[in-house]
This record gives C-alpha cells, structure tokens and sequence, in this order.
C-alpha cells in the first residue's frame, strides 16, 4: 500500500503548506513502512518533492482554467489507468497532458 497526497501548485511553483503536505506524507509513509506518491497538477519542475520523501510522482498538466469538477475526473481516471481498473471515461475526453 502507497500514502497518496495531492500537492499543490500556483503559477506552476509548490506552494509551501504543499511541501509540507508531502513531509507529513513521508512521515505516515514511514509509519507504514510503504511509499509516498504524489500528485501534481500543472507545475513545472517536480524535482524538488524528492527532497521531501516523495517517492513517485503522477504529474498533469491542465490545458485549460482550474476546474474542480475536471480535476477529480481526471485524477479518478490516470489513478485508475495506474491501478488497471476498468474505467469508461477516456483521459482524451479531457484537455490535459500527461507526464511521468
């Protein structure tokens, strides 16, 4: 079993409270004895999360304004294309690029 925390970004920056979501992610990952993955939404360098105990980042780019309704859609579906579940949704029915 993975902890799964959502980090936050503006302007594609982390903001800090986000890198402290991943800290204490690293923390119950560590509790757990399991690891740490993160999700990302529109930022633009992930590297640094490794400093804060991420170990795997599922990263998205949005092509259009923050929605929240579209946002959960599309991370229900990547987590279920990472899980390989069933899923009727399509990632192409969205405007957004996936990175690894």
């Amino acid at each position: 079993m993975s902890v799964l925390v959502y980090i936050e970004s503006e302007n594609g920056s982390f903001k800090k409270a986000a890198l402290e979501v991943a800290s204490y992610g690293r923390a119950m990952a560590n509790a757990l004895n399991s690891s740490l993955s993160a999700v990302v939404f529109n930022a633009d360098d992930m590297s640094s999360l490794s400093n804060y105990g991420v170990d795997k980042v599922l990263s998205v780019k949005m092509t259009e304004d923050y929605n929240a309704e579209t946002y959960a859609d599309v991370l229900k579906i990547r987590l279920f294309q990472k899980l390989k579940f069933q899923q009727k949704s399509k990632l192409s029915d969205y405007p957004i690029t996936l990175l690894e």
